[in-house]
């Protein structure tokens, strides 16, 4: 079997994972990446092809002009191509690389398989998208979801039919940890004390992932709990640049680290053994890759009961769940995680193991292919 997965920039440990999970279970793997993908991660078996570099910093004209010449180079790529698989993990552009390179794809007679990492972009649910996706959804021979709520969810909004769907689980981000690290050893890293309750907002900020209401409920919190501290970590998107600034001014507090910008590998395993407890304040979202960050580490999750948080989380053993958009309702589970702080990280990392193998989910996607 010959397959061509193509990344468009998706999540560099996701992605990671999955190429080294399938790799010696296909027998040939061509990756169509990008330079924010260390070569020296992925394994040898897997044939890597960069068809254009990445940088964020680059203005407006270059950034045209790199894509003007990547999709020349992509088509001429699959024209020669022997594989009959192309499994496309994100869309940067929706209607060209969802529908127009879908079809490309199908002239040149090979199988579309696309992962649904969401049902939609966040924060853009309008009739233009929702037009454009399900006609996405429509032409590909094969969809891979995470779950049974976004499974669901296209087949009821889109009308797609289910047995063009199938759930393959998020896999646990495999991770080295240093034994000389220990809990306390992060925490002076960050200036916390043994017993202060530390909060971690972890990961790419932009406005569905609802910082706004932790602030708002950690400064509630404050009050009452002066212990309390709360570490956040993470890119800021552009366009949630001007609000998170505001949010900045507005809450100012010796008990809030920020470490706003991109997180360097080594620096992750730091932040999350200082950490408590992860809390996802999101106000919408199907699934998040920081929950299975979070387990890997044997951190528990505060997520809100929507999407398939409520399918990944264990209540009281691998994390809580409050009511989403509630403010009152988190700064509650917080309260409560507070009250019985007794995770058992071990547990954490055996329930994430048992339940979210990536070897049994790259297993799961191969045979998908072969019945594509």
């Amino acid at each position: 079997m010959h397959i061509v997965l193509i990344a468009n920039g998706f999540q560099e440990d996701y992605i990671i994972n999955l190429l080294n999970s399938l790799s010696g279970k296909i027998e040939r793997i061509d990756f169509i990446g990008s330079s924010i993908y260390p070569e020296l991660k992925i394994d040898s078996r897997v044939h890597r092809y960069n068809f254009r570099s990445h940088d964020e910093n680059a203005g407006s004209l270059s950034k045209i002009q790199r894509n003007l010449s990547y999709y020349p180079k992509l088509l001429s790529f699959l024209y020669k191509s022997p594989a009959k698989i192309v499994h496309t993990q994100w869309l940067r552009f929706n209607f060209f690389e969802g529908v127009v390179m879908t079809l490309a794809i199908k002239m040149l007679e090979k199988k579309a398989v696309y992962t649904a990492h969401d049902v939609l972009p966040h924060s853009k649910n309008n009739p233009y998208n929702r037009s454009v996706f399900k006609l996405i959804y429509k032409i590909q021979d094969e969809i891979i979801v995470h779950s049974d709520y976004i499974k669901k969810r296209i087949v009821n909004e889109f009308h797609i039919r289910p047995n063009k769907i199938t759930v393959v689980k998020h896999g646990l981000y495999k991770i080295t940890e240093s034994p000389a690290l220990s809990r306390d050893a992060a925490r002076e890293k960050f200036g916390y004390h043994h017993d202060q309750l530390v909060l971690l907002f972890f990961g790419y900020i932009t406005k569905y992932k609802g910082l706004d209401l932790l602030l708002e409920a950690f400064t509630v919190l404050q009050a009452s709990m002066p212990d309390i501290r709360l570490l956040i970590a993470g890119k800021v998107s552009q366009e949630y640049r001007h609000e998170y600034d505001l949010l900045s001014s507005q809450y100012k507090s010796d008990g809030i680290i920020k470490i706003a910008r991109h997180i360097k590998e080594e620096e992750v395993e730091p932040i999350f053994k200082a950490a408590d407890v992860v809390v996802l304040p999101y106000k919408e979202a199907s699934q998040s890759g920081v929950l299975f960050m979070s387990y890997a580490y044997g951190k528990p999750v505060i997520a809100p009961a929507l999407g398939g948080f409520p399918d990944d989380i264990e209540t009281g053993k691998t994390g809580l769940l409050f009511e989403p958009n509630n403010i009152d309702s988190l700064a509650a589970t917080i309260q409560e995680y507070a009250g019985n702080r007794n995770p058992n990280g071990s547990y954490i990392k055996e329930y994430a193991q048992r339940n979210y193998s990536w070897d049994a989910s790259a297993e799961c996607l191969v045979q998908i292919y072969k019945q594509v």
